[in-house]
């Protein structure tokens, strides 16, 4: 299992417990990965 998918676990799991609608879940988890590529591709040698 690679970090990012912990991430999204963990992720997930918050946005259960606070009762948040599977749309909404899936537009952070949709928000977080476009946010991990942008830093990724932004990475100082």
């Amino acid at each position: 299992m690679n970090p990012s998918s912990k991430l999204f676990e963990r992720v997930q799991d918050v946005l259960r417990r606070r009762h948040y609608s599977y749309q909404t879940e899936k537009s952070y988890i949709q928000w977080i990965k476009r946010f991990v590529a942008f830093q990724l591709s932004h990475v100082s040698p």
